[in-house]
């Protein structure tokens, strides 16, 4: 079984391919056209092929859709990579019983005394509790 950030890391490789596979379909960044509830969502070309329409999606959905253009979600995957690493100095091996030395001064005793966080910390149990529904997620991972 495979730990807390090799399962993050497992994850953002699914999300990536699905956005590079996204972006070879859209290549400019996408935007939308039309009013109200006719909204279609655009790349810059002009191409019809490019085009996704649903009327029955409205503002709310087109918004949503268009915020997350694969250019973004991309540049977003590698900062999250780069938290989970930032928050990992063994290069993917677990640290089972060890503690973050990134975290360290975020817990304190009453004596003013910096602790570390015990291993996984907050912030990699919070990065990966988004895939908490996921078959190989941990319930002890969570945050």
């Amino acid at each position: 079984m495979t730990g807390p950030v090799a399962f993050g890391l497992a994850r953002l490789a699914e999300e990536e391919a699905a956005a590079q596979a996204a972006r070879r379909k859209r290549r400019a960044p996408w935007r939308l056209a039309g009013t109200g509830n006719r909204r279609i969502i655009l790349s810059a070309s002009a191409n019809p092929d490019l085009q996704v329409a649903d009327p029955i999606c409205g503002t709310v959905i087109s918004d949503h859709i268009v915020r997350h253009d694969p250019a973004r979600e991309l540049r977003d995957i590698g900062n999250k990579r780069a938290l989970l690493a930032e928050h990992h100095p063994y290069d993917c091996l677990e640290p089972a019983g060890q503690r973050c030395d990134t975290c360290v001064g975020r817990e304190v005793y009453p004596n003013g005394v910096a602790v570390h966080q015990a291993w996984p910390c907050t912030t990699v149990r919070r990065l990966i509790a988004r895939w908490d529904d996921h078959a190989d997620y941990r319930q002890e991972w969570k945050p």
